[in-house]
């Protein structure tokens, strides 16, 4: 289990990397040109951490609906209500989600392999394509647990179940 140091730390860390993925995001033209200037399996490496550093925004967008949420969450069981309970539920269902594909992103971040030093170059490029298989399907569940998320946080009115 992390202790309260550990979890602040990898907070920080994962702001940051937002931050940084959001700053220096370049349009896919640019990207596409250093890809083909670049060997095959160091543009392979290349596509996987552009694949990390979307989902590393996504992410932080995720954290902060996720406080967004908690705060709702809080002052809906002040004034606890059978219609509030169902607000709370579909609530506490959209931070499962968050909490889900987060945790899916560090998986992956923990178990990647940046050096891959102990593979020869065939074994490199499957690692990188399995890997990019991978975060692409992070980054898609990032961006459809962030779209339901934002759905839910948009609502006007005063509940969120029922239109």
């Amino acid at each position: 289990m992390k202790s309260g140091f550990d979890k602040i730390i990898c907070c920080f860390f994962f702001v940051t990397m937002s931050f940084a993925a959001c700053k220096n995001g370049s349009s896919s033209n640019a990207t596409e040109k250093e890809a083909k200037s670049l060997s095959p399996l160091d543009s392979m490496m290349q596509i996987v951490m552009d694949g990390h550093d979307k989902s590393m925004g996504k992410m932080g967008h995720l954290l902060v609906n996720q406080k967004e949420i908690n705060h709702k969450i809080d002052s809906l069981k002040k004034t606890l209500t059978p219609g509030n309970k169902a607000e709370i539920t579909l609530l506490q269902s959209t931070n499962m989600r968050i909490d889900s594909v987060t945790g899916s992103m560090n998986k992956w971040m923990e178990s990647f392999d940046m050096e891959m030093d102990k593979m020869d170059s065939v074994a490199k490029m499957n690692y990188l394509q399995k890997n990019r298989m991978l975060i692409d399907s992070i980054t898609t569940k990032m961006q459809q647990a962030s779209n339901f998320s934002d759905s839910i946080l948009a609502q006007k009115s005063g509940k969120i179940i029922g239109k």
